[in-house]
């Protein structure tokens, strides 16, 4: 399962005859959000196995995405002034989960919105710039 498709949309974009690797490239990967949850012994010592069902499930999918993010950023070290951005929003106490659109968790998330905005301005404004800069001028031929 590919939570975070970056590193998939990578590999399909150097098939492009006029792509030759990351330099060519504005990758801007951008995550749904995590939530930092920590657990304290005496919370989990008796969970059991059923217990610990769901968050060894979310420990287990946070490590997808963490894992593509470091392979692209290896990547993209290998060539000066790579265009590489990986954007994973915190959630700051609003939940995650896809059903939850009561008031109080529609006001978290926008809340967390702002604070994201705030902490990514230096990045969300530096890839505006060189979006706008290529002119939308994207234009690849299958080598296929």
């Amino acid at each position: 399962m590919a939570n975070d498709p970056a590193l998939c949309a990578y590999s399909e974009a150097i098939k492009f005859s006029n792509v030759a690797g990351i330099k060519d490239m504005i990758i801007v990967s951008l995550g749904t959000g995590k939530k930092l949850q920590g657990y304290s012994y005496s919370e989990v010592k008796d969970w059991g196995p059923f217990g610990w069902a769901k968050p060894a499930i979310d420990i287990a999918l946070e490590g997808g995405p963490q894992m593509t993010a470091y392979y692209l950023q290896q990547i993209a070290s290998t060539v000066k002034n790579s265009k590489y951005y990986r954007i994973q929003p915190e959630l700051y106490g609003a939940d995650p989960t896809l059903d939850n659109a009561s008031r109080e968790n529609l006001e978290l998330l926008r809340k967390a919105g702002l604070q994201n905005a705030a902490v990514y301005d230096k990045k969300l404004t530096e890839i505006a710039k060189l979006l706008i800069s290529s002119g939308g001028n994207f234009k690849y031929q299958d080598a296929n």
